[in-house]
Order: C-alpha cells, then structure tokens, then sequence
C-alpha cells in the first residue's frame, strides 16, 4: 500500500498567514506562537491556520494624530514616533509623508509614557568593515549576518539562536535588520535611521552580537555552513571549525 506524505505550505501560504499575524494578532505571546507553528505546517493546517486567522477580527482603522501630511499609511517599518520619540513598529503605527520626507507617529492614544531608552545600537561601522560590498547602479550597499553566540538553554542547535541579516545602504543612509532563520521569511525586526541609532526589537540580543562581531559571525557560520561576512559556503575544514571564510578572517585578524 502506498502512503502519501503530506506536502509542507507553500510560500505563499505561509507569507498570508504571517500578513494576518500582523494585522490581527495584537498580544505579542500569542503571535509569537502562531508563527512557531508554521514551520511545521502542510498545506491542508495552513489553511485551517489561515481560516481562523480570518475569522479574528479584522483591525480597525485608527485615528492618525501626526501633522497635515500630503499621504498617510500603516508603516511598514519600524522607526520612532515624531510625537513622543519612542519607538514605533511595523503595522503598529501611522507613516506620513510631508514634502517628500517621511515620519512615523503612533496612532492616536497609544503613543507609551516615561523617558525614551535609547539602544545604543550603531551597525555602520561594523558593516563596512566586515560586511559584504555591493554596488548597484552607483549605490553602494553593506551586508553582514550574524547569530547570537550565547547558546539558549543550553541547546547548540541553530533553531535556539537569533539570526538576523544587517543591510547598510551608504547610499541612503538606512540600515534595516531582518530575521535569517531559514523561516523567518525576512522578518523586520528594527531599522536604522540615517545618523541615529537602532530602533526595533530585539536590542538587547543585537547588542551583544554587535559587541563581538567576530563571535557573532563565527556562530553564523557554524550554525549554517556559511560565512556571514561574505556569505560564501564555507568548505575547508579550519573555515567550517571557525565559522569564517580564510579572506574574512583576515578582517578581524
């Protein structure tokens, strides 16, 4: 007798479903859940997932609390509030353009109370000394990936760590910090504003793998086989044993 084997998700499945994480699940508990389980799931459970996930009710719109602005829109990224100055986040606040310049307010009643903290968190450097270069019509863009060296629970597998991709724009100033894990899908955690520091999630991770890049990148490599300098396999045994590529780890030796 034959057995069929159940086909995992598709892409697309698996970008609607994380579209209606954001849209529709506010507590941070529950999506974080939702999103653990869609690694694992087929394409008959991401429908039933979807489907309950369309049953939630849908966001209501929200009063936008920012200047006269020419357009207004859900913000797509994460970026700080022109209101209150704390940090605002993806679908969690308004972005508004105003003489082709682009701000982020919270919507209306949710801008937080107390000081702003800030993160400290400042990537260039590190981009443009042990990043990736590009040049794509005339702009010249950094990449660096890294994953947190501290093991989580004492586990050594990659699936316990923090892997996130770092892209510098140098053209434009921009630095934006997504989710690398083979399920993250590009995930946002925070952005960079040009000549300010960090503003996302996940700082405190960020900060200790930027405090030792080296560390960081190494435990890239090992977890994936890949350099996270310049993202080529690595293949000979004492690169695989460092985690780095031998012309990257001459950057930090």
């Amino acid at each position: 007798m034959t057995q069929t084997t159940a086909r995992p998700a598709s892409e697309k499945q698996l970008a609607f479903a994380e579209k209606l994480i954001q849209e529709r699940v506010r507590d941070e508990l529950e999506a974080s859940q939702y999103r653990a389980a869609l690694p694992n799931l087929t394409t008959r459970s991401a429908s039933e997932v979807i489907d309950h996930l369309l049953a939630l009710p849908a966001p209501a719109p929200l009063a936008y609390q920012g200047p006269e602005a020419d357009h207004v829109m859900v913000s797509k990224r994460h970026s700080k509030c022109g209101r209150c100055g704390h940090p605002t986040f993806a679908g969690q606040a308004h972005a508004s353009v105003v003489a082709k310049v682009w701000s982020s307010y919270h919507f209306a009643g949710e801008c937080p109370e107390g000081e702003v903290q800030s993160s400290g968190i400042d990537f260039r450097v590190a981009c443009e000394t042990f990043g990736r270069h590009s040049n794509w019509n005339g702009k010249d863009s950094y990449t660096l990936r890294l994953a947190d060296p501290v093991h989580v629970d004492g586990q050594v597998s990659g699936e316990t760590r923090l892997k996130v991709k770092v892209s510098y724009n140098q053209t434009t100033g921009w630095v934006n910090v997504s989710d690398d894990a083979e399920y993250g899908r590009g995930t946002q955690y925070g952005s960079q504003r040009p000549g300010a520091e960090y503003v996302g999630d996940a700082a405190t991770t960020l900060a200790r793998m930027l405090a030792d890049v080296q560390a960081s990148a190494a435990a890239y490599g090992q977890i994936t086989s890949t350099c996270g300098c310049c993202y080529r396999k690595l293949e000979d045994e004492l690169s695989v044993e460092r985690g780095i590529g031998p012309i990257c780890w001459a950057k930090f030796n």
